[in-house]
This record gives C-alpha cells, structure tokens and sequence, in this order.
C-alpha cells in the first residue's frame, strides 16, 4: 500500500496525489483497486468484535450512494478506500463509521483518531493531531530539556508536512505551525508569505477538480487564487472567539504577538500547555502563578498544565 502507481492517472495526476500525500495532508493513493483511489481510513469496533470490512463499505454505500467505496483487509487491519470523484463522500463516510460503534485514525499525516460516538470535522481533525502532540510533549518534558523535548515530539509525533502554513485550514492549526517552526528554529514565516507554488500540478488539480497543498484546500475542492492565501498582513480586530469556533475557522493566520498581553511592554517569553500560546513575559508570568489565574492561558482561557520559560526549569501546574 506504500506504493503509488503513476502510470494509472491522466496526465500524471497521480504525482499531484503523491505530491499531497507525502508534502500534505492528503490520503494515500491506493496501491489496489481502480486507478484515483485514495485510502483515507483504517477503522476498528468500539466493543472489539470482529470488523466485516466489506458489509461495513457495503453499508456505508448505500446509505450515501457511495459508489467507489470499498473495504479491504490489509495485514489484519481494515482500511476504506475511495475514488477521488466522490470526495465529499469521505466526511459523510467517517461520520457513518462513528454513529455504528467504530473508531477509526485518518490515513493521513494527521493520523487523527476519533473513537465511536464523537463528530467528525475536519477542524476537528487537526485540533486532535495538535493534542495528541503537546500530550506527548508534556510528558518528554519531564525528562527532557525543553529544545530536545519538542524536537523528540516532532519525530516521532508529526511530519515535515506540519511545519507547512498552507496545510493547515484552521486558524488553531495555522497558530500552531507557526510556534512549532519557532520551537525547531527555522526561518520564521513572514507575514507575506505565500504557499508553495507548483504550476504543473496546480494546473492537473483545476482540470480535475482536486485538491493541491491548500490552494484546492486540503479537504474541500475550491476556486481561489493564489493571492487568496497569501497570509494576511493585518489581524482582524473582530469579537473574541470561542475555541469551539476557533477550531473551524479558514484559512486565516493571526499576527505574531510582540508584546506581552498584560503590561504590553517586555517581549513574551513563557508558552503554557497544552494550547502552545506564548503571550507573556517572564515577570508577568509569575505575579499570574499568584493569582486566580494560575491555572488558565491569558489569551484562549483554557485550562494549562504546564509553564515553560527560556531561563528557568518548566513548572508543571498541579
């Protein structure tokens, strides 16, 4: 299944797919089945019953009219695949997989795992990738220096492909990215940063209606321009947003805070976890661990487990 097979799309369309499966979060190409089939899940029973991987995409085709989907079995795990025409099919299939008692990881890089009884979205799809990373990064911490702890996290938890703006959609996924390339010391995005261009296959993709590294969004086919993801240059001074909201929204990316989100002045140089937010200096940092919120992130007011600073040992938060 590792294999892609080139020669079976028109006009290479295949290498658009490798392209966006190995540099994004696209599905994998199948190795089997009709040419433009994509493994998008590897599924399992909530109750640990065997799994009939052939009656469930049988189900699942008739209850949504999908007509490309298949089950295989493959080394003892199960996998749906589906043609790249029926792409919106692939939401809709996930979802039918959580309401009949299945979990199930996207076969992506990603690798998102929803258990059964949960929604699927692909905002919330990132928002687990993102958790399941700073869960893991919280642990390594305890043993780890900070550097070797995120670096540790980022091989064996994520990809080369999350350090890539335009592969994330939502605005938590795109903050994220950004903290990430600054833990790892690479070159910081710039505001004006456009995403990667590939004129051949941005060019299959509009023939064929598919997706291409986030200009065709990474889940959902859509006519923009290139200068439509261009990073904004201003952050939007809209109403606070929850961070339910927050997980869903577009291909937007927040400005960098320079400054200190409670006396303004001195750069901000704590991040808490697990949101990764660093919004605060070390000074205001402590008089915070003093008050009544020692336990909740200034900006998202979510509940953080630990402190991390540049010139003092991590402080793990009872």
């Amino acid at each position: 299944m590792e294999r892609i097979w080139y020669e079976n799309y028109p006009e290479n369309l295949g290498k658009a797919f490798a392209a966006e499966e190995y540099n994004g979060f696209g599905f994998q190409s199948a190795g089997s089945g009709p040419p433009g089939t994509l493994v998008f899940a590897t599924f399992y029973s909530g109750d640990g019953s065997e799994v009939d991987e052939v009656k469930v995409a049988n189900q699942i085709k008739e209850d949504y009219q999908a007509n490309t989907i298949r089950g295989v079995d493959f080394l003892g795990h199960q996998y749906l695949s589906l043609h790249y025409t029926e792409w919106e099919k692939i939401p809709l299939s996930l979802q039918w997989l959580l309401d009949h008692n299945y979990g199930f990881c996207l076969w992506n890089k990603l690798k998102s795992n929803f258990k059964p009884g949960e929604t699927f979205s692909w905002g919330e799809a990132e928002f687990k990738s993102i958790q399941a990373f700073l869960n893991f990064l919280t642990m390594t911490l305890e043993t780890k220096p900070r550097d070797l702890a995120w670096k540790c996290a980022y091989d064996i938890v994520s990809h080369h492909s999350w350090t890539k703006h335009w592969n994330w959609q939502t605005q938590y996924g795109k903050e994220f990215c950004v903290q990430l390339r600054r833990e790892l010391h690479k070159k910081p995005l710039s505001l004006k940063t456009p995403r990667y261009v590939w004129p051949e296959v941005d060019n299959m993709c509009k023939k064929y209606k598919v997706l291409h590294r986030g200009l065709w969004s990474s889940y959902e086919p859509s006519f923009v321009t290139v200068d439509d993801f261009l990073i904004p240059s201003e952050e939007k001074k809209d109403e606070p947003v929850s961070m339910e909201e927050k997980k869903d929204e577009p291909v937007s990316m927040e400005e960098d805070i320079t400054d200190c989100m409670i006396c303004m002045v001195a750069p901000p140089n704590t991040m808490v976890l697990p949101c990764a937010h660093v919004v605060v200096c070390e000074t205001c940092s402590a008089r915070l661990e003093e008050s009544n919120d020692r336990f909740t992130c200034v900006r998202c007011r979510r509940p953080i487990t630990t402190i991390l600073h540049d010139n003092k040992p991590d402080k793990i938060v009872q």
